[in-house]
C-alpha cells in the first residue's frame, strides 16, 4: 500500500486466478488467512455482482440500492433465456446508477464502471448460468459467470464442476 492512492476493498469472492475459469468462494477469511484485499477490475467485478444480487429495497438505510433482478427471479418470472435477458437489462439501469453514484472522479479508472453486457444465458435442470462481460472506464474487461440455482439450497454450477458460490473467468 506504500503510496498507492487506491482504496482497497475486502475480497469477499476469493480464488480468482490471472487466467482461466475458476470457482470462487464467498468467504471473508479462512483458518489459514485473516482476509484478503482487492483492487482494480476484480474490485469492480465484486461490486457489480454484489449490487446485481442485492434486492432493491433490502438495505434499511439505502432503499434505492440493489436491483429488481432477484425479486423477479424469486417471483418465478425468469422462465426463459429471453426473460433473463430482459430482467438483466432492466436491472442494469438500477445497477449503473448505484455503481456510478458511489464512484469519485479520483477513483482509478480500472475500478470505475464502464459497461456490462449479458453475453449468454443457460437454463438447465433448475439452474440459470449467466455469462456477463464487465468493462471498466480504463477499458479493461472481465467475464463474470454467475450460476444461480432455481432450487432452494442448491448452488448452480457449470457442468463438471464442484458447487460453489460464483464462477468467474479472469
Amino acid at each position: 500500500m506504500n503510496g498507492d492512492p487506491r482504496v482497497y476493498d475486502v475480497l469477499a469472492l476469493q480464488g480468482a486466478k490471472p487466467i482461466g475459469e475458476v470457482l470462487l468462494q464467498q468467504i471473508l477469511f479462512t483458518d489459514a488467512a485473516a482476509g484478503m484485499l482487492c483492487t482494480g477490475i476484480q474490485k469492480l467485478a465484486q461490486r457489480f455482482v454484489l449490487e446485481l444480487l442485492t434486492e432493491l429495497g433490502s438495505m434499511l438505510y439505502l432503499p434505492n440500492r440493489g436491483t429488481r433482478f432477484l425479486i423477479q427471479f424469486y417471483q418465478g418470472l425468469l422462465r426463459t433465456e429471453t426473460d433473463v435477458f430482459i430482467a438483466f437489462n432492466l436491472a442494469l439501469n438500477d445497477l449503473e446508477l448505484s455503481l456510478t453514484a458511489e464512484e469519485l472522479d479520483t477513483d482509478p479508472l480500472d475500478e470505475r464502471y464502464g459497461s456490462a453486457n449479458l453475453d449468454s444465458v443457460l437454463i438447465t435442470n433448475g439452474n440459470i448460468i449467466m455469462h456477463v462481460t464487465l468493462r471498466s472506464l480504463a477499458g479493461r474487461s472481465r467475464q463474470v459467470i454467475m450460476p444461480i440455482s432455481t432450487t432452494p439450497g442448491i448452488v448452480a454450477t457449470p457442468t463438471g464442476t464442484t458447487p460453489e458460490v460464483l464462477t468467474t473467468t479472469v
